[in-house]
């Protein structure tokens, strides 16, 4: 059986690149699989910026409560 690995294309900037995924049968791919190398460092660092704001916003909430104790 021949394999082709097809060109893909971005799906936030649209700029064409080469899949780097290991197991070319996966049929379902993440979000993050469909991005170029550089919209998925950004979609990366979005949801770590997100992740520690959300941390950031717990801990102030623990901390309001024990003042209030």
């Amino acid at each position: 059986m021949i394999h082709l690995q097809a060109n893909r294309s971005c799906l936030q900037c649209k700029q064409p690149y080469e899949s780097t995924l290991d197991d070319p049968d996966f049929l379902v791919s993440s979000a993050s699989d469909m991005l170029c190398p550089a919209c998925k460092q950004h979609y990366a660092t979005d949801l770590m910026k997100e992740a520690l704001q959300r941390s950031v916003q717990k801990l102030c909430m623990l901390q309001e409560r024990r003042k209030k104790q």
